[in-house]
């Protein structure tokens, strides 16, 4: 049987959309959504809309859509992950014909690039819909019709896949890594590297001598495992942070 990407090739996603940072950045808009169709602005039962992020050493800020709180919190965790290098919402639509003959279309909700290459196709749902027969049909039988040039696998991401913590922690990092300072990085860098023991995110950012710049600067380095913590725990001014990881 045959399957059909549909309208693909202007957002057909390739791997990493951005160039290495290399120094100063230039003011920019972000880039405009890349999905294969339209992120529909209102819905009475569910929350829409689009976050501003900046993946890791990317230049350029980028649009990621979200159709509900679910996908919303996906994308975000997404974000967060070191390991993703791109990712688009409404990647592409499946057209193929099925078993009875009929034709099928199925758009997946996101696709994330990895740094490794992979592709990975991702179906939101909450874990009521995950149990559906017909809902497990669907997915599966979309995912056995993949083009392999499009998406390497698929995951479903339900919210039994997070802790409320781990998003607000996610957005809080989204948020930081929209500005780059590179400057401020390398100053708290060197405070790391002579840091002892577990002190206050509050201490410091008075140690680092960064004032405002400090917080985002040791969320950022939270992120990329300079600084280490009680995963379990939300983020804020008395968090303790260390330069061992937090058993």
């Amino acid at each position: 049987m045959t399957t059909v990407i549909e309208d693909t090739e202007p957002t057909r996603p390739t791997g990493p959309i951005f160039e290495l940072s290399t120094g100063s950045v230039p003011i920019q808009l972000p880039q405009k959504l890349r999905g294969s169709r339209k992120i529909r602005s209102r819905s009475a039962i569910s929350a829409r809309g689009i976050i501003v992020a900046r993946i890791r050493g990317a230049k350029r800020l980028m649009r990621i859509g979200y159709e509900s709180s679910l996908e919303r919190s996906f994308a975000l965790m997404a974000l967060a992950e070191a390991e993703t290098v791109d990712i688009v919402e409404q990647p592409f639509t499946l057209r193929y014909i099925d078993a009875d003959g009929r034709t099928r279309r199925y758009t997946f909700d996101y696709l994330v690039t990895k740094r490794d290459g992979r592709r990975i196709a991702i179906e939101v749902k909450t874990s009521q819909q995950a149990k559906k027969p017909k809902v497990i049909a669907q997915i599966s039988d979309a995912a056995s019709r993949l083009v392999p040039d499009y998406a390497d696998e698929v995951f479903l991401f339900t919210e039994r896949n997070f802790t409320r913590t781990q998003v607000e922690n996610a957005e809080q990092f989204v948020n930081c890594q929209r500005e780059i300072d590179p400057d401020a990085d390398d100053q708290l860098a060197e405070v790391i590297s002579t840091l002892k023991g577990s002190m206050t995110v509050s201490d410091l950012v008075k140690v680092s001598g960064l004032a405002e710049r400090g917080y985002p600067a040791i969320v950022r380095a939270m992120y990329s495992n300079l600084l280490h913590w009680r995963r379990q725990a939300l983020i804020g001014p008395k968090t303790l942070v260390s330069r061992e990881v937090v058993q």
